[in-house]
């Protein structure tokens, strides 16, 4: 399985306190490793993009590691950016700026 947007992340536009259910780095990465499905023999590769960014971007704390490090079967790839190969097929994950995947 491959995705992207796991965690809101820091951001702080007009009105996203009311979209999200969950605040803070800590808070956000337990719910995700608490919540995320985990099927045996299966995989998700992602990576981060500017909401999981600004965590980093604040505080110096990358959450795709710690994510990583707390379920294994979720391979962080990279900041807004990875590769990974699928059998035969090279797969390049970007984030592009602007705000649409």
């Amino acid at each position: 399985m491959i995705t992207k947007l796991l965690i809101d992340g820091g951001m702080s536009h007009p009105g996203w306190e009311n979209e999200i259910h969950t605040f803070g780095a800590d808070r956000q990465v337990k719910y995700l490793c608490d919540n995320y499905p985990k099927y045996d023999g299966i995989k998700t590769a992602f990576i981060l993009g500017s909401h999981d960014y600004s965590f980093w971007k604040k505080a110096g704390h990358n959450v795709g590691i710690e994510i990583q490090q707390k379920r294994p079967d979720l391979v962080y790839l990279g900041m807004s950016e990875g590769n990974l190969r699928l059998g035969t097929v090279k797969v390049k994950m970007v984030h592009p700026s602007g705000g649409m995947p």
